[in-house]
């Protein structure tokens, strides 16, 4: 349990002033590209068969496959489903949002160079990974209540009334403010809210990962490719933590319901190279292999908390003048690198295999180094990625078979491998790995092509909401899904 608590997901009014957690060090370091429709539906097993424009994300040199100039668009929809479970009771939730997968163009000379049988420049807008999920749970709680953690906290820093009402901004001192939180004679905080209570959560998650790559392949002959891209990725993350607690059977007197919302927003943008090689050995078989750098971003979060308090003959509630903050620190995502294998048959198709890998654990916070009061908690933030990570595996898997001459249709499938060191200790609750199936069609002509694809991916996760030294921490569990359509439209010139 211990190690249960370590891996809290949500970020509470006792350290919301910092917003940076180890669980953003994993969500922006692992994400899942999905590219073109094309890719998507190979499971994007792409970095051996090169000759689409994701590759400028995966491996580079596959640029130098593309033989004739073109434009490509990729655009679909995405829809998220959830099972929640939290104290024996069920809630699902669905999410559907749009989404720009990708646009680019492919240049490709018509003028030969000299020992250079093939070259390509690209750029493209990728979407790295969707943010877009919802989980919400309610339940009766007759063991602990949420505004505990805020008594725990005011009697563990052994706080007088003053320091109270002004030194916890994001938590505790609005919960003093509003009346749920009292203080006895013999200076002891304690919760006003008698049990048993009706608890409400609600965490909305909703933004993006985009790239923008600039890149070029090279085919010196028919037998070897070289590529190398430059990439400047963007991250817009917003999320809302909603807690309701309310005393529908009366135990708490004139307190009607109190809540809190917490708003956090994080932008950065970074900057990475990959760099990429393409090998035919013999006619019918492509080894491609690509490594992208450490991702270096300069992020800037923001944060604001609203707190209420209704009572039978009044309200308190800081709704109209929330708690802000703004924080401004760099990031240090880790290297990826990338293999992958493909038999091509020129009458009937391929097969895709791709493996590829990244270590989380590596991430790395960098405050500004004028910060000496975050120095400790830099360090110990580092220190608990580095512990609680380890490297991530990906197996991808994907076939395209030709139905007639412009025609295809196409499979894939992929496993990523949980990033948790102590996964063992957590099976229970989630396995933390994914799965997703894909499946699509195309029409391949001379100046036009049009792709379709679905895919269907599968996940877990858990949340402890809250933890509490009187009652023993609940869990809330939530497996989800998300199916994407995508579609892509390309043009050749």
């Amino acid at each position: 349990m211990r190690f249960l608590l370590s891996i809290i997901t949500i970020i509470s009014g006792i350290s919301f002033a910092f917003a940076q957690t180890d669980i953003d060090a994993l969500r922006y370091s692992t994400p899942m590209s999905l590219g073109t429709a094309r890719s998507a539906s190979i499971g994007n097993a792409i970095t051996g068969i090169g000759g689409d424009i994701s590759t400028i994300n995966s491996n580079p040199a596959g640029l130098a496959q593309v033989g004739i100039s073109e434009f490509t668009f990729s655009g679909g929809f995405n829809v998220t489903n959830s099972k929640n479970k939290y104290l024996g009771t069920n809630n699902p939730d669905q999410q559907t949002a749009f989404q720009l997968n990708n646009f680019g163009v492919v240049y490709v000379p018509k003028k030969r160079f000299k020992n250079i049988k093939n070259i390509s420049i690209a750029a493209s807008y990728n979407s790295l990974a969707s943010f877009n999920y919802k989980v919400s749970a309610k339940s009766k709680n007759d063991k602990s209540s949420y505004s505990d953690i805020y008594a725990e906290q005011l009697n563990a820093d052994k706080a007088d009334s003053t320091s109270a009402m002004t030194n916890y901004p994001f938590g505790s001192s609005l919960a003093f403010e509003s009346g749920i939180i009292g203080k006895t004679e013999d200076n002891l905080f304690y919760s006003i809210l008698e049990l048993p209570i009706n608890q409400r959560f609600e965490i909305k998650k909703s933004g993006n990962m985009s790239d923008f790559s600039f890149g070029s392949g090279i085919a010196f002959n028919d037998k070897i490719m070289l590529g190398l891209s430059i990439g400047i990725p963007f991250i817009s993350y917003d999320e809302t933590f909603y807690v309701r607690e309310t005393d529908e059977v009366g135990v708490t007197d004139s307190l009607n319901y109190w809540d809190k919302e917490d708003k956090y927003r994080t932008e950065g943008t970074g900057f990475n190279a990959k760099i990429g090689v393409l090998v035919h050995p013999i006619p019918n078989l492509r080894l491609g292999v690509s490594f992208t750098t450490p991702t270096r971003y300069s992020m800037k979060d923001q944060y604001s908390t609203k707190f209420r308090a209704d009572y039978e003959t009044y309200t308190l509630e800081n709704f109209n003048n929330p708690a802000e903050g703004y924080f401004d620190y760099k990031m240090v995502t880790p290297l990826k690198f990338n293999g992958g294998v493909a038999f091509i048959h020129p009458k009937f198709g391929f097969v895709s295999i791709e493996y590829e890998m990244t270590n989380p654990s590596k991430t790395k916070y960098l405050f500004a180094e004028n910060m000496y009061d975050l120095i400790d908690f830099e360090s110990s933030l580092n220190e608990s990625i580095s512990n609680k990570y380890k490297a991530v595996h990906t197996i991808k898997a994907g076939i395209e078979g030709k139905v007639a001459e412009f025609y295809r249709v196409r499979a894939g499938f992929q496993y990523r491998t949980s990033a948790y060191k102590n996964q063992a200790e957590i099976d229970q609750f989630a396995k933390n790995t994914m799965m997703t199936f894909s499946g699509g069609f195309g029409y391949r002509g001379k100046n036009f092509y049009v792709d379709a694809a679905y895919v269907h991916m599968l996940s877990d996760e858990f949340i402890v909401p809250y933890n509490v030294k009187l009652a023993p921490s609940e869990v809330l569990t939530s497996k989800f899904s998300r199916s994407n359509i995508i579609l892509t439209a390309g043009f050749k010139f």
